[in-house]
């Protein structure tokens, strides 16, 4: 399961939620926490108040985070990573500071990269240590990451001229993870009506919309919802059985 959007939008709170309702669903004592954003102290109760354990990691290395996927490549167990955003950026750094490419402001100037060199970056190192043990192992991910925007250039009927236009949202990390979870949840603090006008809803799409957060109870992140009852925790449980089918 994917989860990105603006920070303060309920990202790593859901996601620890839906972590424990697999865990009870599936009876798995423990989630191991990869934590870059340390939020640990704001999350971890969830799990404790369910009488689920949490392994605690926290780190900002790529290496690391790799570790972890490696030691939990068919185990089944739960993992949550708390933002794969750092971690793609932890891989950048580090080759760009090993290739010599860091510029002497990298707050004013992008890092000097020519096509070549992210060659190195994706096939040699987040290719075999991130993206081939997401998909083919056997475990259970939630992965939260930074909201990116992106953006495409069109013509001007009237100028003529070409201008930049957003297109959308995308989880910030290497391009293609986005279309590696099973599932991807973007979470936003904008309106029904905001949403509406964004994402060219129909009126009844944006009734059902309106339908399902009614259906919803708050929690203390603005933007983030869950759904009463046990719908998550069967979602999850769904999930779970389509990626692992030999788990009941």
């Amino acid at each position: 399961i994917g989860c990105f959007g603006e920070p303060g939008t309920g990202k790593t709170y859901t996601a620890m939620t839906w972590a424990v309702g697999l865990a009870q669903k599936i009876n798995k004592d423990t989630i191991w926490f990869v934590d870059s954003e340390n939020a640990g102290p704001y999350v971890l109760s969830i799990a404790r108040n369910a009488g689920i354990r949490v392994e605690y990691v926290s780190t900002r290395s790529f290496l690391d985070l790799a570790d972890v996927m490696t030691e939990k490549l068919d185990t089944g167990d739960i993992l949550l990573v708390d933002t794969i955003t750092h971690f793609w950026d932890d891989l950048v750094d580090s080759y760009a500071k090993a290739k010599g490419k860091r510029t002497p402001n990298p707050l004013t100037k992008p890092l000097q990269f020519e096509f070549q060199d992210w060659f190195p970056i994706k096939r040699g190192m987040w290719e075999p240590r991130f993206s081939k043990l997401f998909v083919w192992g056997q475990f259970h991910a939630f992965f939260c990451g930074r909201e990116q925007i992106t953006y495409s250039y069109e013509k001007d009927e009237d100028t003529g001229k070409r201008a930049l236009i957003e297109t959308g949202q995308r989880m910030r990390a290497e391009k293609q993870f986005g279309y590696e979870p099973d599932t991807t949840f973007r979470f936003t603090t904008k309106t029904v009506s905001e949403l509406r006008s964004e994402l060219n809803m129909d009126a009844e799409e944006a009734k059902a919309l309106t339908a399902c957060l009614a259906r919803s109870k708050p929690v203390p992140f603005p933007g983030a919802f869950i759904p009463r009852g046990s719908d998550w925790t069967c979602f999850c449980a769904t999930i779970a059985k389509a990626r692992t089918p030999s788990l009941t």
